[in-house]
């Protein structure tokens, strides 16, 4: 399945299982650093976050949120 999003999409690295959750690493399409965000197991999706970054490591004004792709959604547009 495709998804169109108007949010900037970052790239998923890897996804990291652990007793509680996921832990996806990412390349951040605001900072191009990578970050890590949970991905709960009741959720089939990951969805959109917040860049943390934005203040941090790229000037105030940025994009805030950017969307990250399931792996199957990354695999499946590549």
């Amino acid at each position: 399945m495709k998804t169109t999003t108007a949010l900037p999409v970052a790239l998923v690295l890897k996804v990291k299982p652990t007793t509680t959750t996921r832990l996806v690493t990412i390349r951040c399409p605001v900072c191009h650093r990578t970050h890590q965000h949970g991905w709960p197991y009741s959720l089939d999706i990951i969805g959109s976050r917040v860049a943390h970054c934005v203040g941090r490591h790229v000037p105030p004004g940025a994009p805030g949120s950017y969307f990250i792709p399931t792996p199957t959604e990354q695999r499946s547009t590549r």
